[in-house]
């Protein structure tokens, strides 16, 4: 009686073994669908919009080294490229998106570190690397793009306005101040800090330490637990679509640029000190390290040995020590 429970114990886990091999083999032929997915095919004919849209979103994230496309070499990627600026040029553009795909296409054939032998593998040779190039520049000549940026400039759906603001950069357009009054317009909103952070020169990183002194709640941060028992509050109640978040975030991407500008920002610095987001206070500490420890007042030092004394972040930890010890160096940290 023992010997066929035996058998069917083995007969069960070999079948249990053969359906999850199964199930494995599977799931490996199914990611070269997804690494790979042929758009070329999708150029090869006139396609209608959406399928057009999606495959164009596939190639701008393959000649940008974008996700999807970590299997290569892609065979056809010369064909579909050439069959996509054909496209550009016989229909009429309807998105900016398309543009920015052009513009995508024009840097990736222009990569001063082309691999020709890669290259070869996918399709290219010199002379129609070269027409492909040409192409893609008479694509970006074509006047609807500018119509459809200007569109774009004036658009209320912050994705549509970045878009174009993007595309008329590449046309030599300033479009400096429309992202600052935008700013103006909701200070609330962290992606319009970072159009107008991002790339600051002095006097542009002034005017934003300046909005930002008067635009968010620092001397509420910087000073939130006046006891020094709790300098660093824990963000574990923070919503990241709640008020305070978008607020705190605004202020990192100030401080993300202020290790560039020493001895500035010391409302800004005081706030990140104090921050609950840990990559804010290490902001914060990165730009401090780039004062000199006699341009500390008396209330930083204060509030970089409190902060410091109530990190508990281990690695921020070990940044504080070596600011702080800078500190100790030429003076001494007051009382209280």
């Amino acid at each position: 009686m023992a010997e066929p429970a035996f058998w069917s114990w083995w007969i069960a886990f070999g079948a249990t073994a053969l359906w999850l091999f199964g199930l494995w083999m599977r799931r490996q032929r199914s990611r070269q669908p997804i690494e790979v997915e042929p758009f070329h095919q999708t150029f090869a004919y006139e396609a209608i919009p959406p399928f057009f849209d999606h495959a164009a979103k596939q190639l701008h994230a393959f000649v940008s080294g974008g996700y999807g496309f970590t299997v290569r070499p892609y065979p056809q990627a010369a064909e579909a490229i050439s069959a996509f600026l054909r496209q550009v040029l016989q229909r009429e553009p309807q998105s900016l998106a398309t543009f920015h795909t052009v513009a995508a296409v024009r840097a990736y054939l222009l990569n001063p570190e082309w691999d020709a032998d890669a290259a070869a593998r996918e399709g290219w040779n010199h002379d129609h690397r070269h027409d492909c190039v040409a192409t893609a520049e008479e694509c970006l000549a074509l006047p609807i793009w500018r119509d459809l940026a200007e569109r774009g400039l004036n658009s209320s759906c912050d994705e549509e306005f970045y878009s174009a603001a993007l595309a008329a950069e590449v046309f030599g357009t300033d479009v400096e101040a429309l992202h600052w009054q935008r700013l103006n317009d909701k200070p609330t909103d962290p992606t319009r800090w970072f159009k107008v952070v991002c790339g600051a020169n002095d006097h542009r990183m002034a005017a934003v330490i300046d909005f930002a002194e008067s635009a968010l709640p620092l001397h509420r941060i910087a000073t939130e637990s006046e006891s020094g028992d709790n300098v660093v509050r824990e963000p574990g109640t923070l919503e990241h679509c709640d008020a305070t978040y978008a607020q705190l975030v605004a202020l990192e991407l100030v401080l993300e640029e202020l290790h560039r500008f020493p001895g500035v920002g010391r409302a800004l610095l005081l706030a990140g000190l104090n921050s609950s987001l840990v990559r804010s206070r290490h902001l914060a500490l990165r730009a401090l390290s780039a004062w000199s420890p006699a341009q500390l007042d008396a209330a930083m030092l204060t509030a970089l040995h409190r902060a410091a004394e109530a990190e508990p972040h281990e690695p921020t930890v070990r940044h504080f020590s070596v600011v702080v010890a800078a500190t100790k160096a030429t003076s001494t940290p007051p009382a209280g």
